[in-house]
């Protein structure tokens, strides 16, 4: 993941008229992702923190899954007409995530990919990549082809998202091959052939 800057007055960094349709990182205190969620919509500052199921260590041998955030003491966060000040005097928040000496711009594609693998997966694995701003998100399907009586059967077994501007590869896996995936509502106003891949994906039950 991209580090966060120490100095918060960076206001001179930011074009607002090109920013206002991305997204913005924010990193927060430890522990805190639930308190910063909440104080900023109450401001009315759109966000998205991201949960993922987890198997945390109880006692001894004793494991127990919890929710927790995927990507730790991190929101995102739409600017809009909410300057960085403001969102920065959130008590938990620490900074802006930022790579090479600017905020890292998160696309609208990354986070619509990322919100229907939580919405359709219980559990998202990551794994570290190389970061690279400039190179725009993918997935890949995975699926379970089968052929019985000159039928051919296609079964959706998982999918990968890869997110150069955040580096992670995020990978999910259904639980029970025989389930169907849900359909899943395309995004307003949108064009991306990445997204309308992820939508025909879903809507086909594969």
């Amino acid at each position: 993941m991209p580090t966060s800057n120490t100095g918060k007055n960076f206001n001179h960094y930011l074009n607002l008229k090109k920013m206002k349709d991305n997204w913005l990182l924010i990193c927060t205190s430890r522990n805190k992702e639930k308190n910063v969620v909440k104080a900023l919509t109450k401001k009315g500052i759109e966000n998205y923190c991201p949960y993922t199921t987890t198997s945390v260590k109880v006692t001894g041998s004793k494991h127990q899954n919890q929710s927790l955030p995927l990507f730790n003491q991190c929101v995102f966060v739409k600017q809009a007409n909410h300057s960085i000040n403001e969102m920065l005097n959130i008590q938990g928040v620490q900074n802006l995530v930022y790579w090479k000496s600017a905020p890292v711009k998160i696309s609208e594609e990354t986070v619509y990919i990322i919100k229907q693998m939580e919405e359709n997966y219980s559990k998202i694995e990551l794994q570290k990549i190389d970061i690279n701003p400039l190179m725009p998100a993918d997935f890949t399907e995975e699926s379970i082809v089968s052929k019985e009586n000159n039928a051919v059967a296609i079964k959706h077994k998982g999918m990968s998202a890869v997110l150069p501007v955040l580096g992670y590869r995020l990978t999910v896996k259904r639980e029970d091959l025989n389930q169907t995936a849900p359909a899943i509502k395309k995004p307003a106003a949108t064009t991306s052939s990445v997204l309308q891949r992820l939508n025909a994906l879903f809507f086909f039950n594969f």
